[in-house]
C-alpha cells in the first residue's frame, strides 16, 4: 500500500486546488472565448489544470490495479514536480518570465528521474552493484530526458507552441545556430547535473524513504 502520510495528502490537496482554481479561471475565459490559442495564457492554464488532475491520480492508480507502492521520497517528490511544473512554471507563467527557472526545474526533473531510476532498479535486481546501479541511474535519466526533448519538439512541430525556445516570445524573432540549440542543451546539462546530485546523496538517504516496505 502508498503510504497516506499527512505530507502526501497535503501536497495533493495543494495541487488540486490549485488546478481547480486554475481550471474554473481558464474554463469562464473560454467559455466567452472559444478560440484555442496554444500562446494564450488561459489557454495554458485550462489545459495544464487537466493535465494535473489526470497526473496526481496516478500513484493511486499504479497502486490499485497494478500493485505498484511507490516510497516516502518518491511520492513527496512527484508532488512537489507537478506543482512546480505544471501548474507554477506552465500555467501561471513562471517558465516565461525567469530565464533560469527552466533550468532549475530540470535538475529537479533529473533528480526525480534518477530517484525513479533507483527504485526500478531495486525491483528488477536485488544485486548491490554499485557502479552497475550508477550507470543504470543516468541511463534511464537520459533515456527519459531524451524522449521529453522530443517530446517538445513535437508539441513545436505539430501546435505551433516555443517549448524548445526557437524563437523570441516577444518579437517572434527565430534564433540560429547554438542560440537555437541552447534551451535544449541546457535542459539535457541540468538533468544530468540532477541526477549526478542524487547519486551524490544516496549514500546519505535512509532506505525507507526510498523504497517502501511491503
Amino acid at each position: 500500500m502508498i503510504r497516506h502520510n499527512r505530507i502526501n495528502n497535503v501536497l495533493y490537496t495543494l495541487d488540486g486546488l490549485f488546478a481547480l482554481v486554475l481550471l474554473t479561471i481558464g474554463g469562464i475565459y473560454l467559455i466567452q472565448n472559444p478560440v484555442w490559442d496554444v500562446q494564450n495564457w488561459y489557454v495554458i492554464a485550462f489545459s495544464n489544470a487537466i493535465v494535473t488532475w489526470i497526473v496526481i491520480q496516478l500513484p493511486w492508480i499504479l497502486n490499485r490495479f497494478f500493485n505498484v507502492a511507490f516510497s516516502k521520497l518518491i511520492t513527496v517528490t512527484y508532488y512537489v514536480f507537478i506543482m512546480l511544473t505544471l501548474l507554477i512554471g506552465e500555467a501561471v507563467g513562471v517558465y516565461r518570465v525567469v530565464a533560469a527557472y527552466d533550468s532549475f526545474i530540470h535538475a529537479i526533473g533529473g533528480f526525480v528521474l534518477a530517484l525513479t531510476g533507483y527504485y526500478i532498479y531495486h525491483l528488477l535486481s536485488k544485486e548491490t552493484n554499485k557502479p552497475l546501479l550508477i550507470i543504470f541511474i543516468l541511463g534511464f535519466q537520459a533515456l527519459f530526458g531524451t524522449i521529453w526533448e522530443i517530446f517538445e519538439y513535437g508539441l513545436d512541430v505539430f501546435i505551433g507552441s516555443n517549448t524548445q525556445s526557437y524563437f523570441d516570445d516577444l518579437t517572434q524573432t527565430l534564433f540560429i545556430g547554438q542560440a537555437a540549440l541552447r534551451d535544449t542543451m541546457l535542459d539535457f546539462i541540468f538533468n544530468t547535473l540532477g541526477a549526478i546530485i542524487f547519486i551524490l546523496i544516496l549514500p546519505y538517504i535512509k532506505n525507507e524513504w526510498l523504497i517502501e516496505k511491503k
